[in-house]
């Protein structure tokens, strides 16, 4: 225990007896060891061990670098093991591609230099001994789990509940906190020390450090999502699909903004592709397309919200307001010149109303079909 505590203080000591324990109890049941099993035999499928291994690698050159410029030394080691496990590994297991990969960086780099990434880290100096971490751990983690259920239940009663937990847990946080800057007043010159700062620094330089990776990993996952939907038509067309990844790589390059774009549009322009003739004609039309504005115009009008059987009031820029029931609307690029075009019926007149000519789109009720 005392060559664990050298390396790990002890509420990270507390943690992993906890998980061991709760692992242990998951694999006594049947149905654990078979949902363990499974969870394993999907996590080391192998094209996930070869991302498991270009991180380590990749993380690996980076240490080195760090450690050249007199950066990194050895009592970082845990910290770096636990980022690139936890956070390396889980930033891309956590990547959804329509979120953008400027907004997955800009959420990042708020976490790692908010005030609760210093509230944590000054909090875990020092910790309390290994006895009251391991009462306190579970403790937490009923109380968290209950705050979360109670934040989900509509029922007001539930709100006291959220508030008494609210202030349990902030209670046990001034404690933890006034309790570990008593310990770094009393050793304050080994706080302030300058490997202190820079342990506090290690996760935004592994984070920005790490930058370069995860972009590759998106632009790579950006492409093969979209060359998985454009060639679903022609998979069968080799030579279709070659000139379809030829025409995509030449329209957006290692540009990653742009591949973004595509995906979000793809739905409203998705082409016809029987020849190389409609490949080369949809990817030169889409070099003139205002792409950014196509999709701010979806979102205000939030076309792709409405369901099925709305009935909806539409009003145009020259003040005409058109209700009926919401038909469905065709893409832009097979309805050039005129663009996108919604329809909305109304008795017997089936209304064709362009997008770039519509203010708002209302939904007043629903039909039956």
């Amino acid at each position: 225990m005392q060559a664990m505590s050298n390396i790990f203080n002890t509420r990270e000591i507390a943690i992993g007896i906890w998980i061991i324990i709760g692992l242990f109890c998951f694999v006594s049941f049947g149905k654990g060891r078979k949902s363990l099993q499974q969870f394993i035999k999907a996590a080391v499928q192998r094209q996930l061990v070869v991302l498991y291994l270009a991180i380590f690698l990749y993380c690996g050159l980076v240490v080195y670098a760090l450690y050249l410029m007199n950066f990194w030394q050895w009592s970082f080691l845990k910290d770096t093991i636990i980022w690139t496990v936890l956070s390396g590994i889980g930033m891309l297991m956590r990547h959804e591609q329509s979120n953008g990969f400027k907004n997955h960086m800009k959420n990042y780099l708020k976490d790692a230099i908010s005030m609760t990434a210093i509230v944590v880290f000054v909090s875990s100096a020092n910790t309390f001994n290994i006895w009251i971490e391991l009462i306190s751990v579970p403790i937490l983690v009923i109380l968290g789990g209950a705050q979360a259920y109670a934040e989900n239940e509509p029922r007001s009663d539930y709100k006291r509940v959220v508030k008494v937990l609210q202030c349990i847990l902030v209670a046990y946080g001034l404690i933890a906190i006034s309790y570990s800057l008593h310990g770094i007043i009393g050793e304050y010159q080994e706080f302030f020390a300058t490997e202190t700062l820079r342990n506090f620094l290690l996760p935004v330089v592994l984070l920005i450090a790490f930058i370069p990776f995860y972009y590759t990993f998106a632009l790579y996952s950006a492409y093969e999502v979209v060359l998985i939907q454009l060639k679903c038509p022609i998979a069968g067309e080799l030579s279709l699909v070659k000139h379809l990844k030829r025409r995509l790589c030449k329209y957006a390059g290692i540009n990653l903004s742009k591949i973004e774009q595509f995906y979000l549009y793809r739905q409203y322009a998705n082409p016809f592709i029987k020849s190389k003739e409609d490949i080369d004609r949809f990817f030169d039309w889409l070099v003139y397309k205002d792409i950014d504005k196509i999709i701010l115009k979806h979102k205000i009008l939030a076309i792709d919200d409405l369901p099925w059987d709305a009935v909806v009031r539409v009003t145009l820029k020259n003040g005409t307001v058109v209700t009926g029931e919401y038909g469905y609307w065709t893409n832009a690029f097979h309805n050039e010149p005129n663009g996108e075009i919604i329809f909305v019926e109304n008795g017997e007149v089936l209304n064709e109303l362009q997008v770039d000519e519509i203010i708002s789109i209302e939904q007043i009720g629903s039909f039956t079909p």
